[in-house]
């Protein structure tokens, strides 16, 4: 079965990518490295995004923390940790 193309806003992709980069340390000596299975449920959340504004932020725990942006169509910000 053929794998299903990634088609996540480039925004993503390449804060995904700067993210995936982070060693431990990467915050005043604190903050661990992202861990695999928060950047495997990032990139599922995330596969065919069409929402709102979405900024994602590394927690110091290597989880990733998702920050939807409000809208005109009226979203609600909302946070996720994946």
């Amino acid at each position: 079965m053929p794998k299903r193309k990634y088609r996540a806003p480039a925004y993503i992709v390449e804060r995904m990518a700067e993210l995936a980069l982070l060693s431990n340390g990467w915050h005043n000596g604190d903050g661990r490295k992202i861990k695999r299975s928060s950047m495997r449920a990032a990139h599922e959340r995330f596969r065919e995004y069409a929402g709102p504004r979405v900024h994602l932020y590394p927690t110091i725990e290597g989880r990733i923390q998702a920050e939807f942006a409000p809208t005109l169509l009226g979203y609600q910000h909302q946070d996720e940790i994946l």
